[in-house]
């Protein structure tokens, strides 16, 4: 877990995100990058199983800090209820 959250930040600072906007979560069979803000989620992959899919990682990496959306935007249309704050 402590190469993937090293990978991850370096994704970021290499975008010129900070790092800490996101989370790293485990999950069953996948790593989570949680966006704290929103709530949502991407899966991270532990291999690549193709010669796109860190590319398409690096895309839903950008897409999840810049507008918040990740699984749940993709699946309902909307961001997660955070509920009342």
């Amino acid at each position: 877990m402590r190469k993937l959250k090293k990978c991850l930040v370096g994704l970021l600072k290499a975008k010129g995100f900070s790092p800490t906007c996101v989370v790293l979560e485990s999950g069953k069979k996948h790593p989570k990058v949680r966006n704290t803000e929103s709530g949502d989620w991407i899966p991270m992959p532990k291999t690549p199983s193709d010669y796109r899919s860190m590319d398409n990682f690096k895309a839903s990496l950008s897409r999840l800090v810049n507008s918040g959306q990740g699984v749940i935007f993709a699946r309902k249309g909307c961001l997660p209820f955070r509920g009342w704050a």
